[in-house]
């Protein structure tokens, strides 16, 4: 009861997201350098012009009736590109959904506790990985 309430995330290693990650992943070394985690929010107007091509009516919510998490790219620090998806903060979506859903601030300590849970998991993600030293 005196705890951190609970934390609904997935993690995805393949789809569009990650492909996508993977072609930026040269952009993400030269100006992040590599032993760094990134984190990305992918907004929707990002996702409708570089991910998800012609997709529906870019002024609309990614997900709105089928989805209640935001997606964020995330480049480990071993360098692996994962989705990660993370429960909204909020009770409802409301007025201007599409700019609060992407502000890290709103995710408080969510964002460094899901990170840590996919750095902790992370070379069990793959079937080649090697644990770390």
């Amino acid at each position: 009861m005196n705890g951190l309430p609970p934390l609904v995330i997935g993690v995805t290693k393949s789809g569009r997201v990650v492909e996508h990650g993977k072609l930026i992943q040269p952009l993400l070394l030269e100006h992040f350098p590599g032993g760094r985690t990134v984190l990305i929010p992918i907004s929707d107007e990002y996702r409708y012009r570089y991910i998800d091509f012609g997709a529906k009516n870019p002024a609309s919510d990614f997900g709105n009736d089928t989805h209640y998490g935001q997606v964020f790219l995330v480049r480990s620090a071993r360098d692996r590109i994962f989705e990660l998806n993370i429960a909204y903060p909020f009770a409802e979506k409301g007025a201007d959904f599409q700019n609060r859903k992407v502000e890290l601030t709103a995710y408080g300590a969510d964002i460094g506790r899901a990170i840590g849970i996919l750095e902790l998991f992370e070379t069990e993600l793959y079937a080649d990985a090697n644990p770390g030293p």
